[in-house]
């Protein structure tokens, strides 16, 4: 999901449901361990300056405000400049990883523990 939302927000903004999902916090938790909420669909969804079209979110009991995913962002260059207390969203490439200010990384789960070559 792009984004995780309050339903008594999601219902507020009139976001239309999609159907349901179950939420697991990890991929060895039981199936029916899960919280289900209704998958809900943002027409636009503007953050830093940059609109996101047709994005769709998970709308859960007890949550609190939005949470937004990384699959959000897999289109644009996302910069974290944590420093300045800024976020920036852009188009393009960053160049290749130099261990230093341009860093690794994988979504390959079985990955995550090997160390990363630069």
């Amino acid at each position: 999901m792009d984004f995780l939302i309050a339903s008594e927000q999601a219902c507020g903004l009139g976001l239309p449901v999609a159907g349901t999902h179950v939420m697991h916090t990890s991929d060895k938790q039981a199936a029916a361990a899960g919280v289900t909420g209704e998958i809900v669909r943002a027409k636009t969804l503007t953050i830093a300056g940059h609109t996101f079209a047709e994005s769709n979110g998970l709308a859960l009991p007890n949550t609190r405000g939005i949470t937004l995913g990384i699959t959000l962002f897999h289109d644009v260059l996302l910069a974290l400049d944590f420093p300045h207390d800024q976020l920036r969203i852009s188009e393009g490439q960053l160049p290749p990883p130099n261990g230093r200010d341009v860093v690794p990384y994988t979504t390959n789960p079985e990955a995550s523990f090997r160390p990363l070559q630069v």
